[in-house]
């Protein structure tokens, strides 16, 4: 008589890894191997270009630009030599940090932006950064 497998499939995430595997107990007190595969998450790391004060925070697709400190910040941005886009930035927190979301960028888009903003003694422009997705660049 073959004796009876009940398994219990699980996940566990251990920094980054995650782990699935069964384990197979085998009745009459008996033991079985344990399968195991491990998978590993993909790591979401995020690169900050810029400052303290204004810049913009790269994580995968995804760029959130950002303005620290201010009564107020518009960004204008262009892609791909598009028409530019002018936007009032959301505030994050109230706290004078604004923030603006761009996402699902494709390898090779280019993203040429400036910042308005007030630091408090009244409104001013950046120069026009680009951006191209996949490689960094300032200019």
């Amino acid at each position: 008589m073959v004796p009876a497998l009940s398994s219990n499939p699980a996940n566990v995430a251990v920094t980054g890894i995650t782990l699935n595997f069964v384990a197979a107990q085998i009745e009459q007190g008996k033991t079985a191997a344990i399968p195991l595969r491990a998978r590993l998450a993909p790591q979401q790391t995020t690169v900050t270009i810029g400052d303290e004060v204004r810049g913009l925070k790269k994580t995968s697709n995804n760029l959130q630009f950002y303005v620290n400190g201010a009564a107020f910040a518009d960004l204008h941005y262009k892609i791909n030599n598009g028409a530019q886009v002018n936007v009032g930035m959301p505030i994050a927190l109230r706290n004078g940090n604004f923030t603006y979301s761009l996402n699902n960028l494709q390898q090779g888009d280019k993203v040429e932006y400036f910042f308005t903003y007030n630091p408090g003694q009244g409104a001013l422009d950046t120069q026009w950064f680009t951006y191209i997705h996949g490689v960094m660049l300032g200019s």
